[in-house]
């Protein structure tokens, strides 16, 4: 793209395949992105919102997608995290933004959850009342 004078400016992804090559090839870019990587939780439990349920699956690519945003982010790579919340992460979003505070994300944005796709299936599961999120983040 960058070939062809197209700018670009964000790369959304899951954080799984940010390797320490992609990671070079993504400071050789003019353009500067910003990655937004996707992460919903720090703990297995959480991470089943996104259809791990195998608790080994999901605690090493848990670490994994951690390990890669601390890469990027010493290499001097903007990075956004984006968390939606739901019931399996809600208890633990302060030490979420700690942990991710030290990893030196620029920022994190939590979004609310909508009854569509994949989380209107696992509403009883994942879901939670307005009262419920508003409070979680009330300080």
């Amino acid at each position: 793209f960058e070939d062809n004078e197209v700018r670009i400016i964000s790369i959304f992804t899951n954080g799984i395949l940010l390797d320490d090559e992609k990671s070079e090839s993504i400071l050789k870019l003019r353009s500067h992105p910003t990655l937004f990587v996707s992460l919903d939780s720090i703990t297995s439990k959480g991470m089943q919102f996104r259809g791990l349920t195998k608790v080994g699956t999901a605690e090493k690519t848990l670490r994994r997608i951690i390990q890669n945003i601390r890469t990027l982010s010493s290499k001097g790579i903007s990075v956004v995290v984006n968390t939606v919340m739901h019931r399996l992460n809600i208890d633990d979003l302060f030490e979420m933004y700690e942990v991710l505070r030290g990893l030196g994300v620029r920022s994190w944005r939590i979004g609310y959850p909508k009854e569509t796709g994949f989380f209107k299936i696992g509403t009883d599961k994942f879901g939670l009342s307005w009262v419920e999120m508003a409070n979680a983040v009330r300080v």
